[in-house]
């Protein structure tokens, strides 16, 4: 038996002893990595049937063209697998067998066409077309692994990442040697490609990765750490061989040996403990105590009941002993829904809180083992796939590494999210448990922390209670005094038209029994009896509407309209009152208004009070600006009016759209509806915001405060829909009723 057959053999041993723990799990990635073991197997037996005189020549044809196609299969099996080593979407890792199947439809059509006895020109193409396919697969897999690996930050994920680059090192330098090289360079290249395929093996069927870059590290250790003792020992050497060739007799070397082995006997131990100690520091970083670690730890928060204060004190501690510049403390709050709240440590935290379910994979998983989660392997394991996007990109948007569960009494409390190390070196099994027994230590100190937090929080929230029962008291008490002043401003408002009519019909009346009523007296008694009458009609319309308003029965009509033909129409009305005051009144933006649909009556009504109140309270000479544009994508149209009166104070601004309320002595009362700070009964702005309401609108006022030396102003910003009020779900469905019925009508 020859030696290429033993070492196929062997070979194929080993290819099966990969298979074995492939095959037990049934999924896709599994499946492709079984094709590829199966593949190469196939394609190292080609190679030993094509130069084998054990079989026929047409055999051998037959293994020269699996060798040749067999290297662009593999290329393509190995994309597959590392898009999915990757995690890389599905549809991306269906290039690669596309890719490949062109190469290999390209090499199909070059041997179809070649000559009955192939000439060296096409069996050149053939196979410099496999190579080139190789070269391309297997170098655009290399490539994705590299960039992926240089964006990752993460020390466990670019700990696997490493992994995935050892495979293709190994595959890539193997399948190099075995296609271009003969025995025994070839069997060395197949027993790398068979490495690449033990270590991909791990790779993909293996969450837990032995650190490459420590075990690397340690090598180096070992090996600098065996050269120096060897050094050691041959200075000892080298000395007892001085002794023995100076030494003038044998006394002499037997005393000068001895005391150079009992000076490395003393000196040894305590040298390479030296020696071991700079080797770690150099390679591992200066390290830490674990006891000295525990004892300040718990000496720093045994007292400590500020929440963010007991934060900055344990990433403090754990950022000294392993050297990590971010870290903060996600207090677990359960109230409705299980809520997760950021509390900084160190470093930036610009990450809201977030509720989730209390069944989520890494809360329960937490929860109810206490076992530290790595974002590693919220990332890979499989129990935790399930998660939410939207959990998922929150977890990532911390940009921590390690996640260690406080808990008290199998109750969840917080958890300590640290982030990586400065080294880049992952955490190991040593990390983990002293951050275990911290975390057990912080479960107290915590507890007592959110006790204090919940106290202080409700002690805000009382006396923040008590200011607005406070206001509203005041709100009331205003509101109380506003609803008794109504008293004489009712009486007042209907006493005095009512005054005038009565008291010219009795003049009517006298002279019309004394004849001595003249047709210009008549006329002007009429105008007065009928100024008097219109002005009562609209105290009592304004008092209607009002009470419809609060008993939520206004209604409205709304159609299309113009919305600037309304404003210019309520100027235009009130062009009169501002010539009698001498105010200026200026538009903008009318005319590009679009048509809404509103009640024209209403909003007429509602413009005109706001300009009434507006010519009131700006002094003679003043100004009024009235601008109009749309907003919200063209869904809303604003109207601004704005004045250079004597403003509002802040704390009546929202006062001053409540029924009754007046600004000002109600013993200043005037019943002139356009002199300077001339008072109705207070129904105007109510009436405004009602009608401004009802058209699913908003009212407002924006002023800097109230000085009638300064005078500055005061803007009412009024906003509607353009498609109208929103319609209630009984209003559509009788006028789906209505609709149906006049079609079957």
């Amino acid at each position: 038996m020859d030696r290429q057959l033993l070492w196929s053999l062997a070979v194929t041993v080993g290819y099966v002893g990969l298979l074995v723990p492939v095959i037990r799990k049934k999924k896709l990635t599994n499946l492709l990595l079984s094709l590829y073991i199966l593949v190469s197997l196939a394609w190292i037996w080609s190679r030993y049937f094509a130069n084998s005189d054990m079989v026929t020549e047409q055999w051998q044809l037959v293994a020269r063209v699996g060798l040749v196609y067999g290297i662009v299969f593999l290329s393509a099996i190995l994309g597959v697998l590392t898009s999915a080593f990757l995690r890389q979407e599905v549809n991306s890792s269906w290039h690669w067998p596309v890719e490949g199947g062109v190469i290999v439809l390209a090499m199909i059509v070059l041997d179809w066409y070649r000559l009955p006895k192939p000439t060296w020109l096409s069996v050149y193409w053939s196979e410099m077309l496999s190579i080139v396919g190789w070269v391309g697969l297997a170098g655009a897999a290399y490539f994705w692994t590299w960039r992926t690996m240089c964006h990752t930050r993460r020390p466990l994920h670019r700990n696997r990442l490493r992994y995935w680059m050892l495979v293709m090192v190994l595959v890539l330098c193997g399948d190099a040697l075995f296609i271009s090289t003969g025995f025994p360079y070839a069997e060395i290249g197949a027993f790398l490609h068979w490495c690449g395929a033990a270590v991909g093996c791990i790779a993909l069927l293996s969450h837990h990765l032995p650190d490459l870059a420590g075990i690397a590290r340690q090598g180096i250790r070992y090996v600098l750490l065996t050269l120096l003792t060897g050094l050691v020992f041959w200075g000892t050497i080298v000395g007892a061989q001085y002794v023995i060739q100076y030494a003038p007799d044998a006394r002499t070397v037997l005393i000068g040996t001895g005391g150079i082995a009992l000076l490395l006997a003393i000196l040894y131990p305590i040298l390479r403990e030296w020696i071991q100690g700079w080797l770690s520091r150099l390679f591992f970083g200066r390290g830490y105590d674990r006891e000295r670690i525990l004892r300040e730890y718990s000496q720093g928060i045994s007292n400590i009941l500020d929440l963010d204060l007991l934060v900055t004190v344990a990433t403090g501690v754990i950022s000294e002993a392993m050297e990590i510049s971010r870290g903060m403390l996600l207090v677990c709050e359960s109230n409705a829904r299980f809520k997760l709240r950021p509390v900084r440590g160190m470093g930036e935290v610009n990450v809201e809180p977030i509720e989730l379910d209390p069944d989520s994979p890494p809360i329960s998983y937490m929860s109810e083992t206490g076992v530290p989660l790595s974002q590693y392997d919220l990332d890979l394991l499989p129990r935790f796939q399930d998660i939410s996007p939207e959990e998922r990109a929150w977890f990532s948007s911390l940009d921590v590494e390690m996640y260690v569960p406080i808990r008290a009494q199998e109750q969840l409390l917080g958890i300590l999210a640290l982030g990586a190390k400065q080294s880049g070196d992952p955490y190991t099994s040593a990390d983990i448990a002293l951050l275990r027994t911290l975390a057990g230590q912080t479960a107290v100190a915590l507890k007592n922390a959110r006790l204090v937090e919940d106290l202080r929080r409700l002690n805000a929230e009382i006396t923040q209670l008590n200011e607005d029962l406070k206001r509203t008291n005041e709100r009331l008490t205003i509101l109380d005094r506003t609803k008794s002043d109504f008293i004489s401003i009712a009486s007042h408002e209907l006493k005095t038209p009512l005054t005038h009519i009565r008291g010219y019909t009795e003049i009517l009346m006298e002279m019309s029994e004394g004849d001595t009523i003249s047709p210009a007296s008549v006329r002007q008694m009429t105008e007065a009896i009928i100024k008097g009458a219109k002005r009562l009609q609209e105290v009592v319309d304004a008092m209607l509407d009002v009470s419809l308003i609060e008993a939520e029965a206004f209604t409205i009509h709304p159609i299309p309209i113009s919305l600037g033909y309304v404003l210019d129409k309520v100027i235009g009305g009130l062009e009169a009152a501002f010539k009698e005051r001498r105010q200026m009144i200026t538009t903008a933006g009318l005319e590009t208004l679009p048509d809404v649909i509103a009640d024209g009556t209403r909003l007429h009504q509602a413009f005109r009070n706001i300009l009434l109140n507006s010519i009131k309270f700006t002094p003679d000479g003043g100004r009024i600006d009235v601008r109009a544009r749309v907003i919200s994508d063209g869904r809303e149209v604003e109207i601004a009016f704005a004045d250079t009166g004597i403003g509002i104070d802040p704390e009546h601004q929202e006062l001053i759209f409540e029924k009754f309320y007046r600004v000002g002595d109600l013993n200043l009362h005037s019943s002139g509806q356009i002199k300077f700070k001339g008072a109705g009964p207070g129904l105007g702005l109510p009436i405004a915001k009602g009608i401004i309401e009802a058209h699913g609108g908003r009212i407002w006022v924006e002023s800097a405060g109230y000085n009638e030396e300064t005078c500055p102003g005061s803007t009412f910003y009024v906003v509607l829909p353009v498609d109208g009020p929103p319609r209630h779900p009984s209003e559509v469905v009788a006028q789906e009723e209505e609709v149906g019925e006049a079609i079957a009508g």
